[in-house]
């Protein structure tokens, strides 16, 4: 189920605004982790549903997940 992937690469905001508060020492409001857990939680919802992602080792979508955490890592800063 390569819909893991697209989260992933989606996702890649989040990397950007992780490396903002660990590099840049920025202090976003209280109420962003609020909105922000609610972003990354409907994400979740709109990609995979309320079932458990399936990572079968026998297609490539864990290849492929590292692949897009890779270059939404390489992309944020």
């Amino acid at each position: 189920n390569l819909s893991i992937v697209i989260l992933i690469q989606k996702l890649q905001p989040a990397f950007a605004i992780i490396f903002a508060i660990v590099l840049l020492r920025e202090n976003p409001a209280k109420i962003f982790y609020l909105w922000a857990g609610y972003a990354l939680l409907g994400a979740y919802l709109l990609t995979i549903g309320i079932k458990l992602p399936m990572i079968d080792s026998a297609d490539k979508t864990a290849v492929a997940a590292f692949y897009a955490i890779i270059a939404a890592i390489s992309f944020a800063p």
